[in-house]
């Protein structure tokens, strides 16, 4: 089997809130291309596929495959194609230089097959299209390409509702500390008190044995330092985990 490839143009379609993006493109047009070739309307092969793969630069494979749309001819005898991109990151990336301007051209895969006879017309089978930076066909181009918002409304709305219920909760809001002025009110300090007072432990020079005394009170004294060590673990944990939640939400949270 042998595959050709042509190239032709790009344009977005689509509401900005769309994820993960829309295109229209010009796969052929029957015009003259740089290889001296003219792709005719009525020499593709019909009814056309209901749906083609999309990929960059025809790897024609599932690990370059970023998208994939309708094919259709126009009234000009353009081979159109609308379709969407995928929501993997290979392809938004591909979806951002064409958004971009980067890439504005594409190409098409068809395999031309044997002739009934001496003076019939060439038929192609369309196969798939591709984004690619340098075409064949200079017509062939992105006519539109959307990008689409990183999380559609109702997505918005939940992680919204996530965020007041975690706040609800007791988490902290970072991206709201970040917000405050920087004059803040002075922290009292913490008023020192005297371990024997806090356990009830009698004074000394009273009728009690020094020693068991001493022992009460260093006991005291580590039960409250690992109190107040596993108070400060909890808080450091607490806010990390809202950091790394507000750092992955922060486009859309509000605080």
């Amino acid at each position: 089997m042998r595959v050709e490839h042509k190239d032709a143009t790009i344009t977005p379609t689509g509401a900005d809130e769309d994820f993960p993006g829309t295109f229209e493109v010009i796969l052929s047009a029957p015009t003259l291309d740089r290889d001296g070739d003219t792709l005719g309307s009525d020499e593709w092969k019909t009814p056309l596929p209901e749906k083609i793969t999309f990929d960059s630069d025809h790897g024609m494979s599932v690990a370059t495959t970023v998208g994939s749309g309708v094919p259709s001819i126009n009234e000009a005898g353009q081979l159109v194609v609308s379709g969407t991109y995928s929501s993997l990151p290979r392809a938004q990336e591909v979806r951002t230089l064409v958004n971009e301007g980067h890439i504005n051209t594409t190409s098409v895969a068809f395999m031309t097959l044997p002739k009934t006879s001496k003076d019939a017309k060439p038929q192609r089978e369309l196969l798939n299209g591709a984004f690619v930076a340098i075409p064949s066909n200079r017509e062939a181009l992105v006519l539109s390409s959307k990008s689409g918002a990183r999380n559609s409304k109702s997505d918005a709305a939940a992680l919204q509702a996530i965020h007041d219920h975690a706040v609800s909760m007791g988490a902290t809001c970072v991206a709201e500390k970040s917000h405050k002025s920087a004059e803040t009110e002075p922290i009292d300090a913490p008023e020192v008190v005297d371990a024997l007072d806090v356990v009830g432990i009698p004074d000394p020079d009273e009728n009690a044995e020094p020693a068991a005394e001493l022992d009460t009170a260093a006991a005291a004294e580590k039960s409250a330092a690992a109190a107040v060590e596993t108070k400060a673990a909890d808080e450091a944990e607490s806010e990390a985990v809202t950091a790394a939640f507000v750092d992955l939400y922060a486009d859309i949270l509000i605080p």
